[in-house]
């Protein structure tokens, strides 16, 4: 059994999230350093992916499990988040505060791909794509909850998935991360 096989029985036995330890995407954590803690509103984002796995969140498009997990767990929606400036595209979504090189990448956390293809085995094309990182694995390696990717008809795609991530792979295009931000409003009543 490989390690996304593991993490999908612990899913499915509605065990918590193995603990992740956090990692940069420059270089590995310190010796002896402490894992930076999970906001309380990435630890809502998560929980709020994990209990909609296989199911269609609204009209299951990408955006959309983001978008309802945003307001589920009380962070700033797309309507209050500033616009994309420049190297973003117009299109592209901004899901809270931006996260550079040397931020530390939780689970939580949000990822718009703007045309990025990522090569090798189970390559990918993800034009204008949102997912939610589950897991930090290191190495540019994640596990992400998305929907509306795989699958052969709507149904199988349109449902929330927890797929392997591989960014060291990635050819071409970008891939944003973002921090969800606290709103000052109460969240949404499920």
């Amino acid at each position: 059994m490989n390690r996304v096989q593991a993490f999908l029985k612990q899913l499915a036995l509605g065990a918590s999230l193995m603990p992740c330890l956090a990692v940069t995407l420059s270089m590995p954590l310190a010796a002896g350093a402490e894992p930076e803690p999970l906001p309380e509103v990435n630890r809502k984002i998560v929980e709020f992916c994990r209990a909609n796995l296989g199911k269609k969140v609204d009209n299951g498009e990408c955006a959309m499990l983001v978008v309802v997990a945003y307001q589920k767990a009380g962070a700033v929606g797309l309507d209050f988040l500033p616009a994309p400036k420049p190297p973003m595209k117009l299109n592209a979504y901004v899901w809270g505060k931006p996260l550079g090189t040397k931020d530390t990448i939780l689970p939580g956390d949000v990822i718009q791909f703007s045309d990025a293809e990522i090569g090798g085995k189970g390559g990918r094309t993800l034009r204008h794509h949102t997912a939610v990182v589950a897991q930090v694995l290191g190495g540019n390696r994640y596990t992400i909850f998305e929907q509306n990717v795989n699958g052969k008809t709507d149904a199988q795609r349109k449902i929330v998935q927890l797929n392997p991530l591989d960014l060291s792979r990635m050819t071409k295009g970008n891939a944003y991360f973002y921090r969800p931000e606290e709103s000052k409003w109460p969240a949404r009543k499920p």
